[in-house]
Parts: structure tokens; sequence; C-alpha cells
């Protein structure tokens, strides 16, 4: 089996901006996620990679629901997602 990493380059820091980024779109009501990912991270500007992103949102009362997406770039895979 061969696996494919997908994190090449990207470090903690990376993932924390990119949480950050998401954050009020995943919290915005219905039709306000496109205006809060209008800005993207500078530092995840030039990610010129196929990445795959999941995200999981929880109520912290046992319920989640998780989304996943695969694009060229992280910022366009997490919006997919």
């Amino acid at each position: 089996m061969k696996v494919i990493d997908y994190s090449i380059g990207l470090t903690r820091e990376h993932i924390y901006v990119l949480a950050e980024w998401l954050r009020p779109a995943v919290l915005a009501p219905e039709g306000g996620a496109v205006r809060a990912l209008a800005a993207k991270p500078a530092a995840l500007a030039q990610d010129l990679i196929v990445r795959v992103v999941f995200v999981t949102v929880s109520n912290g009362k046992g319920k989640h629901a998780t989304a996943s997406a695969l694009a060229l770039v992280i910022c366009a895979a997490a919006e997919k997602a």
C-alpha cells in the first residue's frame, strides 16, 4: 500500500491559521460563510500542493458532523469541505 503524505510543508502554525480562518465561516449564519472566507490568510498564500482537508464540528454534547475535500491549495480544499 502506498501512503501519500498530504502534510508536506505544513506546520502546526499553518494548521492553526487555517482553523482560525475557517472558524467564522463554520459559525456564520446561513449565507454568511462566503463573506467570512473572502480574505485568505497570507501565511497560506504560497501553498501550491494538492491537499485534503477534514473539518469536524461538534456541539459538545456528543453530536458532530465531518466534511472533507481534496483540492490544489489548502484554502481551496478547506472552502470545499
